[in-house]
């Protein structure tokens, strides 16, 4: 029998809007639901669209390209090597000591700088002290001239003083001689002054005139004993001066001659065998700057001529990227920017990225329109040992970066455009 058999029709309807309210209530919570979670997803899209940011890039094909500096050493006759210092691979500095070497003319090349230094260093060490105590000795002779000099001139003004007082007291007595003569003179035309005292005033101008003329003859021999004795000593004085510089010449010839010896002996080791220090009668080659050992010879310890005994490079540190940026895109490239390098041979996803910095870029365009720059590499990360010239792939700039909001803002005014 039916479950409903027997009921009111109030009963029906009662029964019926109970079951109505239950789903309604349901329906309304999980419209509830759904408005929340509409609203929810609505304001992370917001916050998303506000906060992440969305990257643009610069890419272009790249290549490598070396400027690496490289160094063989390789020498014009046979050698033998003595020791060997590196191995493929080293890193040595500046003046690090490579290989030791030596033959009969290196032999010969060492002997005669050593020989040719010896001599400079013999003559530092007795000649030079021996023209030095010349120098001194003629430096003390020339100063004694000199004060002789001094003295004499000393003398004559002093003398030239006292011989002009003199000359002048013996020219005032004969001048009064002489007048107390022609007064006796005219007296004695008169007969007022007797003979006698005619020739005794005579007597007296007679000795004075003696006196004056002896002593300017006196005055006049000692000047030019003086002025003699002065002219001698200045002689003497300059023929010191020239011995002195004599000396000087000698020894600074002597010492440009020696020094030149030595140089010249060094600079034929130095052109042959580049950067050395000598040990014995072998050379040790030295390295000329930070590089890094590629290839050594290790087949003998005899090498014939021209053979490549160690190989050198600046490795990494020359090698860079080469690409070009369209017109459009230059303005957004400069200097020192990051640039990420993925190399071609080798898939980021296995060995990762190598890391650059933009360098070089021109501000002129070349023949195809474009403006050419390098990416110099500052982290190689495993790619390090593999990387080679001629290697390509494709390089990408972080131009900027800018939100979803910005976005789509810019995405409509092009569209508008």
């Amino acid at each position: 029998m039916d479950g409903f058999e027997g009921l009111h029709e109030r009963q029906y309807k009662a029964l019926y809007d109970d079951d109505d309210s239950y789903i309604g209530t349901h329906q309304s919570i999980a419209l509830r639901v759904v408005i929340a979670l509409c609203a929810t997803l609505v304001l992370l899209g917001v916050i998303a669209a506000s906060v992440l940011r969305i990257p643009r890039q610069f890419t272009s094909p790249f290549v490598f390209k070396n400027d690496a500096k490289e160094l063989s050493l390789r020498f014009a006759g046979a050698i033998s090597i003595d020791t060997l210092f590196v191995k493929p691979g080293m890193k040595v500095q500046k003046g690090q000591p490579l290989i030791t070497i030596t033959s009969p003319e290196i032999v010969a090349l060492i002997t005669e700088y050593t020989i040719a230094k010896n001599n400079e260093l013999l003559f530092e060490q007795t000649d030079v002290p021996l023209r030095l105590n010349q120098k001194s000795t003629l430096a003390l002779e020339k100063k004694k001239y000199q004060a002789q000099i001094a003295d004499a001139q000393k003398e004559r003004v002093y003398k030239e003083a006292a011989k002009k007082s003199e000359l002048k007291r013996l020219e005032t007595e004969l001048a009064a001689a002489v007048k107390n003569l022609d007064e006796l003179k005219k007296l004695k035309k008169k007969g007022y002054a007797a003979e006698m005292e005619l020739r005794d005033a005579d007597v007296k101008r007679s000795k004075a005139q003696d006196a004056l003329t002896r002593i300017r003859d006196q005055y006049n021999r000692d000047m030019s004993q003086i002025e003699t004795r002065v002219q001698q000593l200045d002689v003497d004085r300059t023929i010191t001066n020239t011995n002195s510089t004599k000396v000087e010449l000698e020894l600074s010839g002597k010492r440009t001659q020696l020094r030149a010896a030595t140089q010249t002996a060094y600079a034929k080791l130095r052109n042959m065998y580049g950067d050395f220090t000598i040990d014995g009668s072998s050379l040790v080659i030295l390295s000329p700057d930070a590089l890094t050992v590629t290839t050594v010879y290790d087949n003998d310890r005899q090498a014939e001529s021209g053979t490549m005994l160690v190989k050198l490079t600046s490795g990494l540190s020359g090698l860079y990227a080469s690409a070009s940026s369209t017109p459009q895109h230059i303005g957004s490239l400069r200097n020192g920017q990051e640039v990420v390098l993925k190399v071609s041979a080798f898939p980021h996803y296995n060995y990762g990225v190598v890391k650059a910095t933009v360098s070089n870029l021109s501000t002129s365009p070349n023949d195809e329109g474009n403006y050419p720059f390098e990416a110099r590499i500052t982290d190689a990360g495993q790619l390090r040992p593999l990387l080679q010239s001629g290697m390509n792939g494709e390089l990408s700039i972080l131009i900027e970066e800018y939100t979803l909001f910005e976005y789509l803002r810019r995405s409509f005014q092009h569209s508008l455009q």
